[in-house]
C-alpha cells in the first residue's frame, strides 16, 4: 500500500460500510459548499506551469547568484539575503519554483563552500521561509485558494488580512534562527570562503540543465580537460572532482535563457494583475473560474516553450547526440582502466534512463492529493463554537501532517468551520465576527505553516524538497526534519501567534462584522404560507435570509449595523404585527422627513432627539470608565447650532451683542479641572453657545441679533479657570411646522426644551466634553423633548449686586475632564447639518 492505493482502498471502504454514497463522491469530485476541487486543480496547475517555466528559463539560479554575489563573503549578510530572497520569491510565484530551483542551488552552494560544516541552517531556512512566504498571495499555493473559495474571500482582501502576521512571523524568525536554532560553529560562519573555478574553466560555456545528458557531458568533459602532469592517467578522484567542479559551476556560471527569462516573468506578472483586477471589480464571487484566467496564460507560455524549443531542436539534438558519444568514450576508457569511476545523475540501463524510486513517490504523492482534494464532500461534521483561533490555528498545524497534505487539511478545516456556521444558521444564533474570520486567517496561516512542521507528508513542497536534496547527496532523516522544523514551527505559532495579529492587523481599525453568515449555503429563503412544524406562526428563517442577501463583500461595519437593523425591524414588525396600512403611513411619514429638509433644518436630526436616539449615541460613544469611581463631567447632545466659526473672547467680557429687553446678564464662572489631580487645566477651551429670549439663535434671527452673538470661545488661565458674560437661558419650543411635531403630537408629547447653555470644552491632552446646562429650576426637565438632561449638567444661578457691568445673577460651573489615556479611541461630533449655514 502506497500513496496512490491507500486514498482508493480507504474510498472504497467507506463505500462498501455506507458511510459515503454516490452523492459524497459526486460532490467531493465536481465541488461543493464554493469548494471546487478540478477549478482549484487547474488554476494550480496552470499557473504552476508559468513558475516551472520561468524556473526552466534559469532565472530563478541566476537570481540566487546574483544574491551570492551581494553577499559577498559575508556569511550571516548571505544568510539573510538568501531568506528575504526565498520568502519574496515564494510570495509571488509560490514556494514550489523556489524549492525546485533554490534546494538545488543551496545543495550546490553549501558543497563549494570551505567554511560550511553542513547545510542544514540553509536548507531549513530556506523551505520555511518560502512556505511562509507563499501564504500572502493566493495564487502562490492551493490552499490559499481554496479559503478563498470556500468562504467567499477577494484576493485583495485576503492578502490584505494576510500580511502582516506572515511578514511579522518572517521578521520574528530569523534572528532566532541565527542566534538561538543554528548556533553550531560552521553552520552559519560570519565569512564564507567559496572554491573558484580554475582558469581552464573559464570559456566553458553553462550547461542547459533542461537538458540531463549535457550535465553528464560536462561531468566527463571536466574530468579529461583538468590539466595532469604527462603520463598522468585519470582516476575516480577526477570523477569525483568534476561533479565537485560541476557544482561550482552551476553556483557560479549559472545557465539563463535570456529570451524566456523576459518572457515567462511578464506572462505571470500579467496573469497575477488580471486575476487580481477581475476578482476586485467583480460584484461577487465565483462569479468565473479562476482558470480561466490562467488557462490561457499557460496555454501562451507552452506555446513559447514549444516554439522555442523547436528553434533550438538542432542545438539540442546536437548536445544529446555528442553527450552519448561522450558518454560511450568514457564507458570505453572505464573498461580499459576500472580505476576509472564515473557517475552520472541518471544511470542508464537497457539505453533507458532509470528513475530514482522516490520519484515514483513524488508522483504518486501528487496523485494521491488530487484525489483528497475531490473528497471535501464526504466529510461531515459536526463541531462546537468551543473551538477558538489560537487552537484552530495549532490544530491546522497538526492536522497538516495527517490529513493529506496540508491541501487535505485545508478542505477538512474549511468544511468544518461551514459546518459551524449552519449550525448557527439553523439555530438562529449568532457568530461573534472576531472569532468567525480570525479562525478563518488563523487556519490559512496554520495550513501554511504546518509545511514546515513533523512529517514530510504534510506537504507536496515538502515531498519534493526532500527528493531533490536526496539527488544532491543531502540526506534529511524523519527525525531530522521533525527535531529541527518544531523549534521553528513553535516559534511561529507562539511568539507571533496568528490569531492576535489578525485581530489587530485587520478588524482593529476595519471593524469586521459582528454577525456573520453565508448565503452561498442556500440561494432561497425557503419560505412558505402554513405555519412550519415546532416554529412560530411567522417564518422563522426568513429575517436570515434577508441579511444573507448581503455580498460577502459588504463593508465589514455597514454589514454590523445592516444586520442588527434588520433583525430588530422584523422583530418589531412581527411583535405588533405591522399592518399594510401602518407600513404605508410609516413609508410616507419618512417620506416627509426628506422633503421638509434644508440647510438650517433637519427633520430626521429632530425625530432622532426626539426618541432619544442622538443622546444614546452620545453616551454610548463618550462614556468614560475611571478607576476609584472617578467621573469626568457627562457628555450630552451637540444640537444643530454649534458653528466652527464662533470668535475667541477675553476672559470677563460679555457675549451678550444684543441685548433683549427680558433678558437677565448673568456672571458666569468657573474651573476646569483634572478629574485624576483636581488641578486646574490651563489653556483649555471653552466653548459655549445659547439662544436668545425669543428661542431662537443668531443665524436662525438675523432681524434681531448680530452675527456671533451669545457665542464665545475662552481660553482658561494658568489655574484652569474662566469667567464671561451670558444670559440666563429661557426655554423653548421647537419648531412645531414640520413633520416632527407629528411624531409629538402621535405620543402625546410637548415641544418644549428646557433652558440650556451648550458648552464644548477642549484640551489637547484631555477627552474634550460636549454637554447642555440647564437651570435646576426649569420646569421641562423631566420631559425634555430631546431626552438630554443629566442630573451633574443641573446649573444654580444667585441673585448679584453691584456687578461692574450690570450683571444681576450669579453661576458657577466646575467642568471636569479625563486624560485622553482612557480612551484615547475617541472622538468629538464636530459638525451638524446646519454648519453651511454659519
Amino acid at each position: 500500500m502506497n500513496f496512490v492505493t491507500a486514498p482508493i482502498m480507504a474510498d472504497l471502504f467507506l463505500l462498501a460500510i455506507g458511510a459515503i454514497g454516490g452523492k459524497e463522491v459526486r460532490q467531493g469530485t465536481l465541488g461543493a459548499n464554493n469548494i471546487s476541487p478540478l477549478d482549484i486543480m487547474l488554476f494550480f496547475i496552470t499557473l504552476a506551469y508559468i513558475a516551472i517555466s520561468i524556473d526552466a528559463s534559469g532565472l530563478i539560479r541566476f537570481l540566487a547568484f546574483k544574491v551570492l554575489q551581494w553577499g559577498g563573503n559575508n556569511g550571516r549578510r548571505l544568510y539573510l539575503y538568501l531568506y528575504m530572497f526565498f520568502f519574496g520569491l515564494a510570495t509571488f510565484i509560490g514556494n514550489d519554483p523556489v524549492m525546485l530551483s533554490g534546494t538545488a542551488f543551496l545543495a550546490y552552494m553549501t558543497r563549494v563552500s570551505k567554511d560550511l560544516s553542513s547545510p542544514r541552517a540553509w536548507i531549513f531556512s530556506q523551505f520555511a521561509a518560502a512556505n511562509i512566504g507563499s501564504a500572502i498571495l493566493v495564487s502562490s499555493n492551493p490552499t490559499n485558494l481554496v479559503l478563498a473559495g470556500a468562504f467567499g474571500i477577494k484576493f485583495i482582501h485576503y492578502t490584505a488580512n494576510m500580511v502582516v502576521p506572515t511578514v511579522i512571523t518572517a521578521i520574528v524568525l530569523y534572528p532566532i534562527l541565527l542566534y538561538l536554532i543554528f548556533t553550531e560553529p560552521g553552520l552559519i560562519p560570519r565569512r564564507i570562503a567559496m572554491y573558484q573555478l580554475p582558469s581552464h574553466f573559464s570559456n566553458v560555456p553553462p550547461a542547459n540543465p533542461n537538458i540531463p545528458v549535457a550535465k553528464d557531458l560536462a561531468v566527463t568533459e571536466l574530468s579529461h580537460r583538468a590539466p595532469r602532469e604527462a603520463g598522468q592517467t585519470a582516476s575516480a578522484q577526477d570523477g569525483e572532482s568534476s561533479r565537485d567542479l560541476l557544482a561550482l559551476e552551476e553556483v557560479l556560471n549559472p545557465f539563463l535563457d535570456n529570451k524566456s527569462a523576459i518572457v515567462g516573468p511578464v506572462i505571470m506578472a500579467t496573469t497575477l494583475i488580471t486575476l487580481l483586477a477581475l476578482n476586485a471589480a467583480s460584484t461577487g464571487t465565483g462569479e468565473h473560474p479562476v482558470f480561466w484566467v490562467t488557462l490561457p496564460a499557460a496555454f501562451l507560455m507552452f506555446c513559447w516553450d514549444v516554439g522555442c524549443g523547436w528553434k533550438n531542436r538542432h542545438t539540442t539534438r546536437e548536445i544529446a547526440k555528442f553527450g552519448d558519444k561522450k558518454r560511450l568514450q568514457a564507458l570505453a576508457v572505464q573498461q580499459t582502466n576500472p580505476a576509472v569511476t564515473i557517475k552520472t545523475s541518471s544511470e542508464h540501463v537497457g539505453g533507458q534512463t532509470a528513475v530514482n524510486p522516490f520519484d515514483e513517490k513524488e508522483s504518486q504523492t501528487a496523485i494521491a492529493d488530487g484525489q483528497l482534494v475531490t473528497r471535501p464532500g464526504s466529510i461531515v461534521l459536526t463541531i462546537h463554537e468551543a473551538t477558538q483561533c489560537p487552537a484552530r490555528a495549532k490544530l491546522s498545524v497538526v492536522l497538516c501532517n495527517f490529513a493529506g497534505t496540508n491541501i487535505g487539511t485545508t478542505i477538512l478545516l474549511s468544511r468544518v468551520i461551514q459546518t459551524w456556521e449552519e449550525i448557527h444558521r439553523v439555530s438562529g444564533s449568532q457568530i461573534d465576527s472576531r472569532t468567525f474570520w480570525a479562525t478563518v486567517y488563523s487556519m490559512a496561516i496554520g495550513v501554511s505553516y504546518g509545511a514546515f512542521s513533523a512529517a514530510f507528508s504534510a506537504s507536496l513542497a515538502r515531498l519534493l524538497w526532500r527528493d531533490i536534496l536526496a539527488r544532491k547527496e543531502i540526506e534529511v532523516t524523519n527525525l531530522d526534519f521533525a527535531r529541527f522544523n518544531l523549534p521553528i514551527i513553535s516559534v511561529s505559532m507562539i511568539v507571533v501567534p496568528p490569531s492576535r495579529i489578525i485581530v489587530r492587523s485587520r478588524y482593529h481599525f476595519t471593524t469586521q462584522t459582528d454577525i456573520f453568515t453565508m448565503a452561498a449555503n442556500g440561494t432561497t429563503n425557503g419560505h412558505t404560507n402554513g405555519q412550519a412544524k415546532g416554529s412560530s406562526k411567522f417564518d422563522p428563517n426568513f429575517t436570515q435570509h434577508v441579511i444573507d442577501l448581503m455580498s460577502p463583500e459588504t463593508d465589514p461595519r455597514q454589514r454590523v449595523i445592516l444586520t442588527s437593523l434588520i433583525r430588530h425591524m422584523h422583530d418589531f414588525c412581527r411583535e405588533v404585527e405591522l399592518t399594510q396600512d401602518e407600513w404605508v403611513t410609516g413609508v410616507n411619514y419618512i417620506n416627509s422627513l426628506g422633503q421638509a429638509y434644508k440647510k438650517n433644518r433637519n427633520e430626521t436630526w429632530r425625530v432622532c432627539d426626539i426618541l432619544g436616539i442622538e443622546s444614546l449615541v452620545d453616551e454610548i460613544n463618550h462614556t468614560v470608565e475611571i478607576p476609584d469611581g472617578k467621573a469626568p463631567t457627562s457628555s450630552a447632545i451637540l444640537g444643530p447650532f454649534w458653528s466652527p466659526e464662533t470668535p475667541f473672547r477675553d476672559l470677563g467680557a460679555s457675549v451678550v451683542q444684543d441685548m433683549p429687553s427680558d433678558g437677565q446678564l448673568t456672571h458666569f464662572h468657573g474651573v476646569i479641572r483634572d478629574v485624576d489631580t483636581g488641578a486646574g487645566i490651563p489653556n483649555a477651551v471653552f466653548d459655549m453657545w445659547q439662544a436668545s429670549t425669543n428661542g431662537k439663535y443668531d443665524a436662525h434671527d438675523p432681524e434681531n441679533q448680530s452675527r456671533h452673538n451669545l457665542r464665545g470661545k475662552f481660553r482658561t488661565d494658568a489655574a484652569g479657570r474662566f469667567d464671561f458674560y451670558c444670559l440666563k437661558p429661557t426655554e423653548y419650543a421647537i419648531d412645531t411646522s414640520g413633520p416632527s411635531a407629528t411624531l409629538l403630537h402621535m405620543m402625546g408629547r410637548h415641544p418644549y426644551r428646557p433652558a440650556h447653555i451648550h458648552i464644548m470644552v477642549t484640551h489637547d491632552d484631555f477627552l474634550g466634553v460636549t454637554a447642555q446646562l440647564y437651570p435646576r429650576d426649569d420646569p421641562y426637565l423631566s420631559t425634555d423633548t430631546a431626552c438630554a438632561v443629566k442630573d451633574d449638567l443641573l446649573l444654580d444661578f444667585k441673585p448679584l449686586t453691584g456687578d461692574r457691568n450690570g450683571a444681576v445673577l450669579d453661576c458657577e460651573y466646575n467642568v471636569t475632564l479625563a486624560s485622553k489615556k482612557y480612551k484615547p479611541e475617541m472622538t468629538m461630533l464636530m459638525g451638524n447639518a446646519n454648519q453651511d449655514n454659519f
